[in-house]
């Protein structure tokens, strides 16, 4: 989480600690309050709940989403898939669907900031070291996919097996495509990982989630950007890939039975949609009463000590 999620979003030139740094304490700070939150909602009359393994996994699966959500709002001003039995081993809908857009959601309550220097300005050095994050979650996305199912099986391997192939469908247009483009494949493979969808299937579905990603960078996000400021591409890293492969886990039943039911797949689209953007606008309200206007955005050094030669 922190090293991969972490830095993927040091690309901005001045705000590389504020990137790295709250993604950390994000992620310790929310990981406990995952850990007391699930049992409530999943173990509603019990007055005690185990601490393991799954436990927290689940937690780490939390704070993604909360850290895709950043994505949607960094340098600015500062369960039900259970329920509805939806088949989403490796998070496409639970976690990179509803991070995005509730991400988004609050991104356009709060507007576009005014300040030149979140115009996604980036260096050398900061590609590079966002370049770290790009690798660090290619080489262990197949693991995050697969850690939702009973280890050992044959179908966590071959949730493994797809997230690989998926992986590899890509295209190197810019330090912003690679950094994203490449990991497109993994969000959208994961509804569908544990699914006998074959090599040539994973690597189709990997290949038409790099393109819409790096299509959505080149193109889509330009264009809505005085609609929808979206400082990290969340929407096409997680956004654009989940909605491709929430719409392939509901296609596929209809061939392979099995894999679960095209309208319960498509009824948890649904709801996560619904939950995100309205639950993303109303933290953006909250967020936008405690704005503070003097304060530079995308800049570490009000809330940290700089270098001398930052940027």
């Amino acid at each position: 989480m922190v090293v991969g999620f972490g830095y993927l979003m040091t690309f901005l030139r001045w705000y590389g600690l504020g990137s790295a740094g709250l993604s950390f304490f994000a992620t310790r700070l929310r990981v406990e309050v995952a850990l007391l939150a699930e049992p409530l909602f999943e173990h509603w009359y019990e007055k005690r709940a185990e601490i393991d393994y799954r436990a927290l996994l689940n937690a780490n699966f939390c704070v993604a989403a909360i850290l895709i959500s950043f994505g949607g709002l960094i340098g600015k001003r500062v369960a039900l898939g259970k329920w509805l039995d939806v088949r989403d081993a490796g998070g496409t809908i639970s976690i990179h669907m509803f991070g995005a857009y509730f991400g988004l959601s609050a991104s356009r309550i709060l507007g576009k900031p005014v300040d030149v220097r979140l115009e996604k300005k980036s260096s050398r050095a900061s590609d590079v070291i966002s370049l770290i994050g790009t690798v660090f979650l290619w080489l262990y996305w197949p693991s995050f996919v697969s850690g939702g199912l009973t280890p050992g099986t044959f179908e966590a391997q071959r949730a493994i097996t797809n997230t690989i192939i998926a992986l590899l469908g890509r295209g190197k247009l810019s330090p912003v495509h690679v950094q994203n483009s490449t990991l497109a494949g993994g969000v959208a493979i994961g509804a569908t990982a544990n699914f006998p969808l074959g090599p040539f299937g994973a690597l189709v579905v990997g290949s038409m989630a790099g393109a819409s990603s790096a299509r959505g960078f080149a193109k889509v996000t330009p264009a809505l950007d005085a609609i929808v400021h979206d400082s990290c591409g969340v929407g096409n890293l997680h956004g654009t890939p989940s909605l491709l492969g929430g719409a392939v886990s509901a296609i596929v039943p209809i061939w392979i039975d099995g894999a679960g039911a095209p309208k319960t797949q498509l009824a948890g689209i649904a709801l996560t949609l619904v939950i995100s953007i309205a639950s993303g606008s109303f933290t953006g309200s909250l967020m936008s009463l405690f704005a503070e206007p003097d304060v530079p955005t995308a800049d570490d050094s009000p809330y940290w000590e700089v270098a001398d030669d930052l940027g």
